[in-house]
């Protein structure tokens, strides 16, 4: 009978908003009794019942105080979590340009990072980095741009680049080769 009467005091008279903003259970006990009409205090035998009344609500506050906080935690480690996935770089192993007729003569890494709403992957050695809407998608630009700077500059004579072309050739045919006709056997610097 009185959780009855207690569901229906706090719902109908008070919304979960006000209930929120309480500071103490004391202030929860003035709230509930400066609410109930002279009929209804009566009706509970105050101050009998009106303790398990406060009694009641206290247990409540203490619960919505503890939920609240809870949930404040929890959003702040999901903040968290993102800015943490967002700003620490990872390192991607490049192990295979396959299907392309490229080789890797030797394994390197490329550093991904997330920078202005996109993820940048960046082959240091070379000076070369790409973009994409997810780390997958900039590796695999990466390693497209890291076959057309090869391409391109092995079509480039030696005296004919500036310093940083010719740097980035050699660093490209350090690590990586074309295979003549797509085989596996015969290499092209």
């Amino acid at each position: 009978m009185l959780d009855d009467r207690l569901h229906h005091l706090i719902s109908n008279r008070f919304s979960d908003e006000r209930m929120n903003s309480w500071l103490s259970p004391k202030k929860c006990a003035v709230a509930i009794g400066h609410g109930l009409e002279r009929r209804e205090r009566v009706a509970l035998r105050w101050p009998d019942e009106g303790f398990l009344l406060i009694d009641a609500l206290a247990e409540r506050w203490q619960e919505l105080v503890r939920i609240e906080a809870l949930e404040a935690e929890v959003k702040l480690l999901k903040e968290r979590f993102a800015t943490l996935e967002q700003l620490t770089p990872i390192l991607v192993p490049v192990e295979t340009f396959a299907p392309e007729p490229y080789e890797i003569i030797k394994p390197f890494q490329v550093v991904v990072k997330f920078y202005e709403d996109q993820y940048v992957a960046s082959f240091f050695d070379a000076n070369l980095s790409a973009s994409g809407g997810t780390q997958e998608e900039a590796v695999f630009n990466l390693k497209d741009m890291l076959i057309e700077a090869f391409d391109m500059l092995n079509e480039i004579e030696e005296d004919k680049l500036g310093p940083g072309p010719r740097q980035q050739k050699a660093v490209l045919r350090e690590f990586l080769a074309r295979r003549e006709n797509g085989s596996n056997n015969k290499r092209v610097s």
